[in-house]
């Protein structure tokens, strides 16, 4: 998948299509096992952390553009825990040039990241590439 990362209208960051990604396409990003007391020591790193790997104790830290994919009720991404510390990003629908990558977190992560003492859309704009 061929992205580019940029400033949204209202949620920081986010990753754009800069071709075509037909239905169906895959994207591997691969990451590493933190134990979520560990990611709870440095909240921020949780803007980053997939809580879906195979353990409750545990949570996968992807450092990749897929770490910056922000949230929609109706996503043009899912994405599943793989072996080896990988997750796999599948494209739902065409997605268009310029248009934004979503997945939908399954949570509402701007509570959380509040309850934690983050504003993620301050961050986001503070925060250079």
């Amino acid at each position: 998948m061929k992205v580019e990362i940029k400033q949204t209208k209202d949620k920081g960051r986010g990753v754009f299509a800069c071709a075509l990604i037909r239905k169906d396409s895959r994207h591997l990003s691969h990451g590493i096992v933190l134990a979520k007391e560990e990611l709870n020591k440095v909240p921020i790193l949780w803007t980053y952390a997939f809580a879906v790997y195979h353990s409750k104790k545990d949570a996968l830290l992807v450092l990749d553009w897929t770490s910056l994919l922000n949230d929609a009720m109706s996503p043009n991404l899912a994405f599943f825990a793989r072996r080896n510390n990988q997750v796999e990003f599948v494209a739902l629908r065409d997605i268009q040039p310029g248009e934004e990558l979503t997945i939908h977190y399954g949570y509402d992560v701007y509570r959380h990241a509040k309850a934690k003492g983050i504003n993620i859309i301050e961050w986001n704009k503070k925060t250079t590439l």
